[in-house]
């Protein structure tokens, strides 16, 4: 790590026996981050960086912090509408850092490593941005896509066309439990996974029935998780006379 080399955290983290060690990492790293506000937007492949793991893991570990209740995250757009890294605010951090500074009024602006070039974008480069406001971005109602264009562009990487209506009112509800960005990794994970195995389009799940078994938190060993291998299970029944339909 060649960034700061200290930063607040909150005492409800430090105090939560449900906070594991790897999920702790991760907060303490998004602290190192946040601006006085207790916000930062640091991409998944910056904070794997920081801290040697794949960015799949520290997505696993957001998710528990975000489930916890130690940060809100808060999905970001460009202007053309793609989406960039995600918001995150600390949760309990803002307290302790009056409560620590009281006569500072302006914090020192964190140093960051150039992002990587595939971290690099109009909105997120720092080397575009004012260094006093590097790691707060405020968010326009221009930047918020509907909940139908999220769906749409959703449903273009999910792997099985079928039951679109379905799969809309499903990704709406699914919308209200998580994150697009959740949503659209865990999408993607899935077709990887389908096509690394070779599973004929009858026996991958249908998009409502993935999203409604909110698939999204499927833990992954390898290229797959054992759960989802539903050919090897349609394999295993087919020998014994039996037959399986994702549906």
């Amino acid at each position: 790590m060649t960034g700061p080399k200290s930063s607040i955290m909150p005492a409800t983290a430090v105090r939560d026996p449900d906070l594991d060690h790897a999920a702790f990492r991760v907060l303490s790293v998004l602290c190192i981050f946040t601006d006085k506000g207790g916000e930062c937007f640091p991409s998944l492949k910056t904070i794997a960086k920081e801290l040697g793991i794949s960015p799949q893991a520290v997505h696993r570990q957001i998710k528990n912090l975000e489930r916890l209740g130690h940060i809100k995250i808060t999905t970001r757009f460009r202007k053309d509408g793609s989406q960039t890294s995600s918001l995150y605010q600390i949760l309990g951090l803002q307290h302790e850092v009056e409560r620590c500074s009281p006569d500072v009024d302006t914090p020192s602006t964190p140093e960051v490593d150039p992002p990587l070039t595939s971290d690099v974008d109009p909105i997120n480069d720092p080397s575009e941005q004012p260094k006093k406001n590097i790691y707060k971005l405020p968010l326009s109602h221009e930047q918020e896509p509907d909940p139908e264009e999220l769906f749409n562009r959703w449903y273009a990487y999910y792997p099985k066309k079928v039951d679109k209506g379905g799969g809309r009112k499903a990704f709406k509800s699914a919308l209200r439990k998580t994150s697009f960005e959740t949503l659209l990794d865990g999408a993607k994970r899935y077709a990887e996974c389908e096509t690394s195995k070779g599973t004929p389009k009858q026996f991958i799940s249908g998009p409502a029935k993935w999203l409604n078994g909110e698939r999204w938190l499927d833990e992954y060993d390898g290229n797959c998780p054992a759960s989802l291998d539903e050919w090897g299970s349609y394999i295993s029944n087919s020998n014994s006379g039996g037959l399986t339909d994702a549906g």
